[in-house]
């Protein structure tokens, strides 16, 4: 089985043995390992299993927005600099 996208929410479908991506990837994203049932998050860098019934913790919460809103800058800087390579105007 090949790794699957299963929803906008970035939830994604896999088998244990299946590498897990993690280029493009954004933090908080959800995989689902359909042969063992464990479900692991994704923090930016790495596949972190998540661990019922404890839900994260308020401080990890608070990394995973940290590490989303990071990601989302970049994005935008990237996006700003070809907007600016378009118009031939500097956009901050």
């Amino acid at each position: 089985m090949t790794v699957n996208i299963i929803s906008t929410r970035k939830e994604y479908l896999c088998n244990s043995d299946d590498e897990k991506p993690t280029a493009s990837i954004l933090a908080g994203a959800f995989m689902y390992e359909v042969d063992t049932g464990l479900t692991y998050i994704f923090s930016g860098t790495d596949w972190v299993e998540k661990r019922d019934p404890a839900p994260l913790t308020f401080m990890e919460l608070m990394n995973v927005q940290k590490n989303v809103l990071d990601q989302l800058q970049v994005q935008l800087e990237m996006m700003n600099k070809y907007l600016s390579i378009l118009t031939n105007e500097e956009i901050s």
